[in-house]
C-alpha cells in the first residue's frame, strides 16, 4: 500500500519536473578545463626538453663555456616565463597564460637549438 503511494507521487510529479527547463551541461566547462589542463602540461614540457638536455650535456661533458654562457641565460629567462604562465594559469588570464607560453616556446627553442646532441 505504502509503495503503491509513493509511486502514484512520484508519477505525479514526473510532468511537473519535466516541464523544468532542462539544466546546462557542464561539458564546455569540462572541455575547457581540460585544454587549459593540457596546455599547461605542454608548457611545461617545452621548459623541462631542453632543461634536461642541458643538465644531460653538460653532465656528459658537451658544453663549452662559451655554450653555456649563451644556453643557460635563455634557459633562466624561459624558466621565467615558464612562472608567470603558472601564475596567470592559476588566475586564469588566458591572455596572459597565453602571451607566457609562447614566450616559454620560443626561449626554450632556441635554447634546445643550441644543445649538441
Amino acid at each position: 500500500m505504502f509503495r503503491k503511494l509513493i509511486m502514484c507521487a512520484a508519477l505525479a510529479v514526473m510532468p511537473l519536473a519535466s516541464a523544468c527547463a532542462p539544466l546546462a551541461s557542464p561539458a564546455p566547462i569540462g572541455a575547457a578545463t581540460v585544454v587549459d589542463d593540457r596546455a599547461m602540461f605542454a608548457v611545461e614540457a617545452a621548459y623541462n626538453v631542453p632543461a634536461h638536455a642541458y643538465v644531460t650535456a653538460d653532465a656528459n661533458g658537451l658544453l663549452t663555456p662559451a655554450l653555456k654562457a649563451q644556453i643557460k641565460p635563455l634557459l633562466l629567462q624561459a624558466y621565467d616565463a615558464l612562472e608567470l604562465a603558472r601564475a596567470a594559469y592559476r588566475a586564469g588570464n588566458v591572455a596572459g597564460f597565453e602571451a607566457q607560453a609562447a614566450a616559454v616556446r620560443d626561449l626554450a627553442s632556441r635554447a634546445n637549438a643550441l644543445i649538441p646532441k
